[in-house]
């Protein structure tokens, strides 16, 4: 059964004093309509009245318990289901979706979504790193340009999960370009950017190329200046 509302100060006050005045607890609690419970409670104990710290309902998962459906959920893909059963517990899944809830360190995040980088490829961005350590200004004078795949008929497909805030961001690689989009292709510099452009997904190389001679001749040196460096993203496999 539900507890009653707490004693305020002024019926606190004026239980003291219909006390003082001879008054039983069946007349107090007529008076004020308060049950006989809460005054008999009040005046047992006057001073420390309210100020006990009520337990409330013992948790159906001990601290080990907890401590391993957080385990199981950190920087996983696994649904409260899935890790209920991992774990073997025998409570409801809202059981287990409270202590993921309250956790601080974990935030239910998308998968950033990325191509699979090969050994040689992690070596050449390196490499790439190290010869350009020393550029400062001169990198204003490159032009960076990159293509975009705008899914039509919605994304590719949301994957969530558990990240811990304590741990590097999870990726999930999957291949660069499908079908149902259209392409974007556009640059940017250091005094702006260039114009936005549809690609066909039909386009070859020849109406690529004729595609970048365009916008270089259009925007390059209003974006990056004089003798610009013209910088793509180098994909592999986008056009024939």
């Amino acid at each position: 059964m539900p507890r009653g509302k707490s004693l305020t100060e002024e019926e606190k006050i004026e239980i003291l004093q219909r006390r003082a005045e001879g008054e039983n607890l069946k007349q107090i609690s007529l008076k004020m309509k308060r049950s006989r419970c809460v005054i008999r409670n009040f005046l047992n104990n006057p001073k420390n009245y309210g100020k006990r710290k009520r337990s409330g309902r013992r948790s159906a998962l001990t601290l080990r318990d907890k401590r391993a459906v957080l385990r199981c959920a950190s920087n996983s893909a696994l649904v409260p289901r899935q890790i209920l059963a991992e774990c073997g517990l025998g409570v409801s899944v809202k059981t287990v979706k409270r202590v993921i809830q309250k956790a601080r360190h974990l935030k239910r995040k998308k998968f950033a979504v990325k191509p699979p980088l090969k050994v040689v490829h992690k070596q050449r961005r390196l490499d790439f790193a190290v010869n350009h350590l020393q550029w400062k200004k001169k990198w204003r004078k490159v032009l960076f340009t990159d293509e975009k795949k705008m899914n039509l008929d919605g994304p590719d497909g949301w994957k969530y999960y558990f990240h811990d805030l304590r741990k590097q961001t999870t990726i999930l690689s999957r291949r660069q370009f499908g079908g149902g989009s259209v392409m974007l292709w556009a640059g940017v510099g250091y005094n702006g950017k260039t114009e936005i452009k549809f690609i066909d997904s039909r386009l070859k190389s020849t109406g690529y190329l004729k595609l970048i001679q365009e916008q270089i001749r259009n925007h390059a040196r209003r974006v990056a200046g004089e003798n610009f460096i013209f910088q793509q993203d180098n994909a592999a496999g986008s056009y024939s």
